[in-house]
């Protein structure tokens, strides 16, 4: 299964310090999304584990936690450059730092966070979405034992049920009906947030090795592109 990374990116211009073992690199977060940044830097990055911090004023009584990233690509020369993957959850990117500056992508990403009882595991796969007979691509940004979330290139509303299916289906899933509980609408692009209606016996079993097997990958992350 390839887990591409799907996310849509933001141009922008935030000072950080990159916590690298025991150094403190300076630099700018030229562009970010949900699954990493780009980072201008004065100097070339060595380490491969990193964590990222704001590079201004904390006021007094606000603490800030660094937010965890692996190295995925490094561009040597006069103004080096590297790509970070974030190798946190989903969640935990929308409570950390970085997550105000996503407003050019998500008009509320305080409304992308749900309590749901069933665990979410972050991922990026490809697949496709059902709608009045029409196809749509789609990616998944998360999966569950109960629901999903993913992105498609159109208008949704809560309320409305979707068939969806990965394009690339190792594992035999199959297609499996959704019920949007929860939209956000991005640019032409909406986030939605759903709940499976009556899986077969045979998904639900596919579905327990699927999370597990995104979980374990979740938890030592891929460098590979």
């Amino acid at each position: 299964m390839k887990n591409r990374r799907v996310f849509q990116r933001a141009d922008c211009s935030i000072p950080a310090v990159v916590h690298a073992r025991s150094r403190f690199l300076y630099g700018e977060v030229v562009d970010l999304s949900l699954g990493g940044v780009r980072l201008a830097l004065r100097e070339e990055l060595g380490a491969e584990s990193v964590e990222l911090s704001p590079n201004k004023a904390i006021p007094e009584g606000v603490i800030v936690i660094p937010l965890p990233y692996e190295r995925a690509w490094q561009k040597s020369g006069e103004k080096p450059e590297v790509g970070l993957q974030f190798t946190g959850g989903t969640d935990a990117f929308f409570r950390g730092w970085l997550a105000d500056h996503l407003g050019s992508l998500f008009s509320t990403p305080d409304a992308l966070l749900d309590h749901r009882k069933l665990v979410r595991v972050p991922c990026q796969m490809d697949g496709t979405a059902r709608v009045e007979e029409e196809d749509f691509s789609c990616a998944f940004i998360d999966l569950s034992l109960g629901g999903v979330s993913f992105i498609v290139p159109r208008e949704a509303f809560p309320g409305e049920t979707f068939q969806i299916w990965l394009d690339n289906d190792e594992f035999g899933l199959g297609t499996l009906e959704v019920i949007l509980l929860r939209v956000q609408t991005l640019r032409g692009h909406s986030l939605c947030g759903g709940r499976f209606l009556e899986p077969e016996e045979s998904q639900v079993s596919i579905l327990e090795k699927l999370v597990q097997r995104l979980s374990q990958e979740h938890e030592a992350p891929s460098l590979e592109d």
